[in-house]
């Protein structure tokens, strides 16, 4: 199976939309597994189990510890999937997205990273724009020597390469730059 991981400090309606997101994909083979983290997560696990009530493919955890590494880190060592799919609490994800990404992935075993182009919307769900990322990996290589090209939110990765990598490790607002600069 493939393993959701999402992250999250509070259960807002950007949060409801987003694991409904997950919920109704087309491929049907995941788990979606929840960090609750920070002081109110108690009550953010609450509201979580609320919302998705007692379908077994939602496993929730919960940390007091509000750093978005260590809640990463915990998730990814609960996951049971060998293919994880990041995922915010404020984005949203398209109801193919994992089928695509399983897809690719199976077909390409060399690959241990697959991002994706985003798309920005308005409150609305009107697209504003779309972000196309480099799409090789020379492209990509390059581009991390200037910045992050890889958007942490839509990407599927091996989870065995990113624990032989050490898993997550960088710094506050460099959780997911860090990986793929070792990557």
């Amino acid at each position: 199976p493939v393993t959701w991981l999402l992250c999250t400090f509070v259960a807002d309606e950007q949060l409801r939309l987003a694991l409904d997101s997950c919920l109704e994909q087309t491929f049907t083979d995941f788990e979606l597994v929840v960090v609750a983290n920070g002081p109110s997560a108690e009550h953010v696990a609450d509201v979580v189990r609320g919302w998705v009530g007692s379908d077994p493919r939602v496993r929730i955890f919960v940390t007091e510890v509000r750093h978005l590494i260590f809640s990463l880190s915990l998730g990814l060592h609960h996951a049971r999937g060998q293919l994880i799919a990041r995922m915010d609490s404020d984005d949203l994800s398209k109801s193919d997205r994992l089928e695509r990404q399983v897809t690719f992935m199976r077909q390409h075993p060399e690959i241990a990273v697959l991002g994706t182009a985003y798309e920005i919307i308005d409150a609305e769900g009107r697209s504003q724009q779309v972000v196309q990322l480099p799409t090789t990996d020379r492209e990509i290589r390059r581009a991390l020597l200037r910045g992050n090209p890889i958007c942490h939110p839509s990407v599927m990765f091996r989870r065995r390469a990113v624990l032989d990598a050490g898993g997550y490790l960088g710094g506050l607002h460099a959780e997911d730059y860090d990986l793929w600069v070792r990557l």
